[in-house]
């Protein structure tokens, strides 16, 4: 069990984020592509209570736009190194991703769509996680720097 745990802590502080970052934008925007496409007008072919439901908070083009403008903010700071911004954009992405949750789950808890949603939640808290540390790491550094590169009185 401990293996398990300890190999579970590699995977999860260890792998490289941009490319789950970069996973992450891509869904959303691929979804929010999906959304503004008038072919596919998921909300009232899918025949579904959950759509129905968010249909009627928004229309399927503006849950598109939202989720277009999400996923280009996302990917827009996937290969940045300015660990402030990408902060703020995984911490929005949370936010975001738990709304999403609770509009699905006030529709109908069960479905596939809040369980996908909560799981990106999970992924945006981890992203945030990361970069948290990250920034921590590179603070840390810079003080080191600055106490070994001070002059002596």
């Amino acid at each position: 069990m401990k293996t398990i745990i300890h190999n579970l802590k590699s995977v999860l502080w260890k792998c490289d984020m941009t490319t789950v970052e970069f996973a992450v934008a891509t869904y959303s925007i691929l979804s929010g592509l999906w959304f503004l496409n008038p072919l596919a007008n998921t909300f009232r072919l899918a025949n579904a209570n959950v759509y129905e439901y968010i249909g009627q908070l928004m229309a399927e083009p503006v849950w598109g736009a939202l989720l277009l403008g999400v996923g280009c903010v996302s990917m827009t700071v996937v290969f940045s190194e300015h660990l402030a911004i990408k902060k703020i954009v995984s911490m929005a992405g949370v936010f975001f991703w738990v709304w999403v949750s609770v509009m699905f789950a006030s529709a109908f808890v069960w479905s596939w769509l809040f369980l996908n949603s909560v799981f990106l939640v999970i992924i945006y808290v981890w992203i945030h996680l990361r970069v948290a540390r990250r920034s921590r790491v590179r603070e840390q550094v810079k003080d080191e720097v600055r106490e070994i590169t001070r002059p002596s009185p």
